[in-house]
């Protein structure tokens, strides 16, 4: 169809292309997340962010001696009060992390809970120094000048935490009021750090995601998706040059057929193979106008199977936006469908209900509607 574009519609064609084949890079990252999403330290990393660590046993062994690892474990002795041990812990994943605000307005919250409250200033400023936008070092910040009852500096301070965050310092705030043994705020794994859990490579989730890959392309290597994908928009854009030497830039008015540059043949302002110029060699008059634009509507009979598929009829018929966007719609509907079952985890089989209904009852709709859309335009007169 490439031929039947203007240069509007290419620039449409090759965006959408680019996206495509650019999205490929994400097809590693995408199996990776299917392979890794349950390991040990990505659900240390959910329970650390949601609080609810403390209702499971520690596996110290899973998360590993990264920085987010010494993070866990201090957060787990901070909770049970060994304060000396978690500010240990901190302290080591601050050599990974040296200019990491969270670690730093934690080892703060140590020093507070130690009643060392000067210690506790000097980190909950050095937090803020690394990281600006957390609100709670602020916060922390207010809380213990106000603890060494310096009221003045500490509503300032809390004042600058509602400029960054409104809603999360009043949570804070209402949570020291209500709790008083909670008077200063952890800093926990957001949902970037839990992301970059999930698609850091470990040997296992790397050869899990390549036999997914496997599987479902047969080509041997996940590292292969880019390349092959960017192959292809290499392909398809030098091949232009080769075929503009055969083919002109537009199809028949009348048949549709792409026609080479020896047969193009003009009718007013139409563009007709040499056969339709025969055919309607009859009309050479203004007056016969009329009857160009009704053969111009006619659509033959060799087109109407691609009918069958959602988006072609639009194409036929000269609304290549619209076909488009249909057409975008049928593939993810269409992949989902098709790929949906293969990237269930094994260990979800057992309730997995046979596939989602909801690609195929979305997919029956948009094939209503591209069939109502088509008849409606027919009673219109767009194409007959």
């Amino acid at each position: 169809f490439w031929r039947f574009y203007n240069r509007l519609e290419r620039g449409a064609v090759l965006a959408f292309l680019g996206v495509l084949a650019g999205s490929a890079w994400l097809v590693p990252f995408a199996f990776t997340l299917f392979t890794a999403s349950s390991g040990p330290l990505v659900d240390e990393l959910a329970r650390n962010r949601n609080g609810d660590y403390l209702w499971h046993a520690f596996p110290a062994e899973a998360v590993g001696g990264g920085w987010e690892g010494w993070f866990i474990r201090a957060a787990y002795a901070a909770k049970a009060g060994e304060y000396n041990v978690a500010a240990d812990y901190y302290q080591k994943a601050l050599r990974d992390r040296p200019e990491s605000g969270k670690i730093l307005n934690n080892l703060g919250n140590i020093a507070f809970h130690l009643k060392d409250y000067d210690q506790a200033i000097a980190y909950y400023e050095q937090a803020i120094g690394a990281d600006p936008s957390l609100v709670s070092p602020y916060f922390n910040l207010s809380q213990t000048y106000r603890e060494m009852l310096m009221f003045d500096k500490g509503a300032r301070l809390f004042s600058k935490a509602k400029a960054i965050d409104r809603e999360r310092a009043k949570q804070y705030a209402m949570r020291a009021a209500r709790y008083p043994d909670f008077s200063v705020v952890d800093a926990r794994f957001d949902l970037a750090d839990i992301w970059r859990g999930m698609l850091r490579n470990n040997g296992e989730s790397t050869r899990l995601g390549n036999l997914l890959w496997q599987g479902l392309s047969g080509f041997k290597a996940l590292s292969q998706a880019p390349l092959l994908a960017g192959l292809w928009a290499v392909v398809l854009t030098l091949s232009l040059p080769v075929t503009k030497r055969f083919i002109s830039a537009a199809p028949c008015t009348f048949c549709k057929r792409a026609i080479c540059t020896k047969c193009a043949q003009r009718l007013f302002s139409y563009q007709v193979c040499r056969q339709c110029s025969r055919r309607y060699a009859s009309i050479r008059k203004k007056s016969d106008f009329k009857l160009i634009e009704e053969a111009v509507k006619q659509v033959p009979a060799r087109l109407y199977p691609l009918f069958l598929l959602p988006g072609c009829g639009h194409l036929a018929i000269g609304r290549t936006k619209t076909a488009l966007f249909i057409m975008f719609l049928f593939s993810i509907m269409a992949g989902a469908i098709w790929a949906g079952d293969f990237l269930i985890l094994p260990t979800a089989w057992s309730l997995h209900r046979g596939g989602s209904l909801l690609p195929k009852i979305l997919l029956g709709f948009v094939y209503i509607a591209v069939f109502i859309d088509l008849a409606s335009k027919r009673r219109s007169g767009v194409w007959r």
